[in-house]
């Protein structure tokens, strides 16, 4: 359990970098409109870098949270949100490395910018997994501000979706460049700025964690019981019906009538809800 606990802890710790990196390779990525060609190319390299160092933490920090069942039923859940993030993390990486190589050969720029499209989409499927399928093994899960993270990566995946068609339309169409770019710029700005509320909303504003009852409650009237959920839920009707009846019956010196199973016994067992034991904020 301390072991379990000790390696979420890390994980957290590993997304959290992440996440810092994220902002640096953002804000470097902004520096290098200065129109001076030395510093410019100065700004992109770091930003190239601190992406690079953010999706290697990122697939750290995958690789330590525990697993969780996936929701094998829906078209977002084939499988775990863990693993979706592993393969967004892995794309992203792919995408900077070809960055690295349109310096030397410029019509690079058109891959490297649908595999961020691509990162982007997965990632965005991942947090649609985890908001409507909580994990259990976090306690400071709140879905209020995964709400909120999702409809962040909602708009940063729409503004890479402008860069990819833009940077097509530029390589394909050169007589389109100049307004293919003020298009795109002045759209991808409109975005980043309603993208920068949810930012602070989910970074800064302190979300209360859901309770066991919330969760379980979202669990079950919106996803549906988990398989082996519905198993403990049978056992604890047939054990409250088992002790309905012997309430009923009358008291006699023969024996103790049978007590119901306690509800947190049936349904909110580890075992039953076949997960491991109590043990990411992937921050663009």
């Amino acid at each position: 359990m301390k072991t379990a606990a000790k390696k979420l802890r890390h994980a957290k710790r590993l997304d959290k970098a992440s996440g810092v990196f994220f902002l640096m390779g953002f804000i470097f990525s902004k520096l290098q409109t200065i129109p001076i060609v030395f510093v410019s190319s100065i700004f992109n390299l770091l930003s190239l870098m601190c992406y690079l160092t953010a999706y290697s933490l990122w697939l750290a920090a995958c690789e330590r949270y525990p697993d969780h069942p996936p929701r094998a039923q829906s078209w977002y859940g084939l499988v775990q949100f863990k693993s979706q993030h592993k393969v967004a993390a892995v794309m992203g990486t792919l995408a900077i490395l070809t960055c690295l190589a349109a310096i030397a050969f410029p019509p690079a720029l058109i891959p490297s910018a649908w595999l961020f499209l691509v990162s982007n989409v997965l990632w965005c499927i991942a947090e649609y997994h985890k908001m409507r399928h909580p994990p259990v093994y976090d306690e400071d899960y709140s879905s209020k501000r995964q709400a909120v993270y999702m409809r962040y990566a909602l708009l940063m995946t729409s503004a890479s979706l402008v860069t990819a068609l833009a940077t097509t339309l530029v390589f394909c169409f050169p007589p389109a460049a100049l307004a293919t770019l003020m298009t795109a710029t002045i759209l991808c700005i409109l975005i980043n700025l309603a993208a920068l509320q949810d930012w602070v909303a989910f970074t800064w504003v302190k979300h209360p964690p859901d309770t066991w009852d919330e969760s379980h409650a979202l669990i079950n009237n919106e996803l549906g019981c988990e398989p082996g959920h519905e198993l403990a839920l049978e056992e604890e009707e047939e054990d409250v019906s088992i002790a309905s009846l012997s309430s009923e019956a009358p008291n006699s010196g023969e024996g103790t009538p049978l007590q119901p199973m306690s509800r947190s016994t049936a349904v909110f067992d580890d075992e039953a809800l076949g997960d491991a034991p109590f043990t990411r904020l992937q921050s663009t």
